[in-house]
């Protein structure tokens, strides 16, 4: 039987992880990033909105002059670093706009200046809790965000004046996250919806440094390219955009790669078997499931020959490598598609079409009369296997 991570343990090896934004993070230190709006696609959406703060009164004649440390020196890892990364677990962003720093579970959270609590929200296994404070600094506006606590209402509440150094919340692992952490943001102007900096830096500058308060630094890089697997059948789009046109319908578990922080507009572009395309982020993760892949050319059926035979597709129809939905998807073919059958297996149909051989099942191919070459027996049935 495996033994049990202490909490302690499990706060150093956590990667760390925040909600899908819709822009790519810089990966250099010193280059901050204008970001568009919070994605509501995926798990890890808050549950609240995020415009409105006229119930907050921040008084810009308070001045940040002192910073501090957001967790108690030499009690957390530097972990997950900022800017484009691979996804480390479904629902993960692939731009990450902050650092993580592992720590034991409950470890108290400080707030890095003084300011205004102006956002607080609970989190659970699915949504990320976070606190919200906001800074006025040399007569500009930061915000500084705390994330993944469980319970964001323990010590201050929206509307609450802070001190640095203060008691803000506690560590937890709320959301998409791999083990209790805190994910720091800093943001100049609005939350969101301002411009991202990195915290280490922006700390730096400030006379904190988080890499030589940590117990551990953990030197984590990323590859030139991540490796995902599909969740569920969804589409490869040709824009990134939720309505951009189909070029084909990838079953679950179809393998995937991507460039580390490749989004847009909740959408990762993948290359999905020499074909590029965008993917819904919520519909990726970056471990094989359980049962899922596809099964090695190696192991397709011939099928048995037939005399060739025209057949027209009654719905948008996946072509697959073999004769089964385990089988990857090599291409998309749109309802009302001709194609010639050379051989069967089960209810499957085997046919050659752009320089492949692919297979797609008997249910959504209907055989072309010779006496007729009318197209009324097309569908707009959803897309078929």
């Amino acid at each position: 039987m495996p033994k049990k991570l202490s909490s302690a343990v499990v706060g150093t090896l956590a990667v760390g992880l925040t909600m899908p934004l819709t822009a790519n993070a810089a990966a250099a230190d010193t280059a901050p990033m204008n970001v568009a709006a919070l994605s509501t696609a995926g798990v890890d959406a808050p549950a609240t909105g995020l415009t409105g703060l006229s119930s907050v009164d921040v008084s810009a004649s308070q001045n940040a002059t002192q910073f501090r440390l957001p967790l108690a020196q030499r009690t957390f890892s530097y972990t997950s670093p900022y800017g484009s990364r691979c996804m480390p677990t479904q629902g993960a962003s692939t731009s990450h706009l902050g650092q993580d720093l592992g720590a034991a579970d409950g470890s108290p959270i400080y707030s890095v200046a003084a300011g205004t609590v102006v956002r607080a929200f609970s989190g659970n296994r699915y949504n990320t809790g976070f606190v919200v404070v906001q800074h006025q600094i040399d007569g500009r506006t930061f915000h500084s965000a705390y994330l993944h606590m469980w319970d964001a209402h323990t010590h201050v509440r929206v509307g609450q004046t802070v001190q640095a150094g203060q008691t803000i919340s506690r560590v937890g692992s709320s959301g998409p996250s791999t083990g209790p952490h805190l994910h720091l943001e800093i943001w100049e102007g609005a939350w969101m919806h301002g411009t991202s900096h990195n915290p280490t830096t922006w700390l730096a500058q400030r006379g904190v440094d988080l890499r030589a308060s940590a117990s551990t630094v953990m030197n984590i890089t990323n590859p030139s390219a991540c490796n995902y697997w599909t969740v569920n059948s969804t589409p490869l789009r040709a824009t990134a955009s939720s309505t951009g046109s189909v070029i084909m319908q990838l079953g679950a578990g179809a393998t995937l790669t991507a460039a580390p922080g490749d989004t847009s507009n909740g959408m990762v572009r993948v290359n999905a078997n020499g074909r590029i395309g965008w993917v819904a982020h919520s519909s990726l993760t970056p471990s094989r499931p359980a049962g899922g892949g596809t099964v090695p050319a190696a192991n397709v059926p011939q099928g048995t020959s037939i005399t060739p035979t025209q057949y027209r597709t009654t719905a948008a129809l996946n072509g697959r490598s073999g004769p089964g939905s385990n089988y990857a998807v090599l291409q998309g073919l749109t309802s009302g598609t001709t194609v010639t059958v050379t051989a069967t297996h089960g209810g499957w149909m085997k046919f050659s079409r752009n320089g492949q051989s692919v297979w797609s099942h008997g249910d959504f191919l209907s055989r072309v009369s010779t006496a007729s070459t009318d197209s009324s027996n097309t569908s707009s049935a959803s897309t078929g296997d």
